[in-house]
């Protein structure tokens, strides 16, 4: 089966990876995740203690031409004539992190400060070398991706004595372009 290339693709499966990389790749303490994954979690317990997923926004934080001089998020230009299309392409990343009978209230806090932190820093930060950690490749339909930006986030903290949780979301923007539309 032939999949077509689309940049929502790219940026989802990117921002999963990002946060793989540093959620779960390359950490070994307390904060380190179960599981990372575009889309819906399947197969896992339901009492894995750290949970990311990354899915396309929703009808509250949907996908935007920029055609308006309202800015959310970051500032961009306006469609140019005989150019393209600026588009805001927005993803969430939600968080489900449950502590057992060993943490404290305050203990399982730093912890779910320390995952929120850590992701948010991920997705706004570029590579060592200076490069993006998202494609950058223009994709079937003309569009690519040049800035990304974390608009919102925030961490609920819930459930008593021996299971805490946190729950949260991180509301992520990229900046893309679709040339030769206008």
């Amino acid at each position: 089966m032939t999949t077509t290339l689309s940049v929502l693709n790219f940026l989802m499966e990117d921002t999963a990876q990002r946060l793989k990389d540093v959620l779960l790749t390359n950490v070994s303490d307390d904060s380190k995740a179960s599981a990372v994954q575009a889309g819906m979690l399947r197969g896992l317990p339901n009492d894995a203690p750290i949970t990311i997923t990354v899915k396309t926004g929703d009808e509250k934080w949907r996908h935007t031409s920029n055609m308006s001089s309202q800015d959310v998020g970051m500032k961009a230009p306006f469609a140019e004539i005989g150019g393209g299309i600026y588009w805001r392409r927005r993803f969430i990343v939600t968080f489900d992190i449950i502590f057992n009978a060993s943490y404290t209230q305050d203990a399982a806090r730093s912890v779910a400060n320390v995952v929120q932190s850590r992701a948010e820093w991920a997705l706004q930060n570029q590579n060592d070398d200076g490069t993006w950690w998202f494609t950058t490749d223009m994709d079937e339909f003309s569009e690519v991706a040049s800035r990304v930006f974390v608009y919102n986030s925030y961490m609920t903290e819930g459930g008593s004595e021996g299971k805490w949780r946190w729950r949260g979301e991180t509301f992520v923007e990229f900046l893309t372009e679709r040339t030769g539309c206008v």
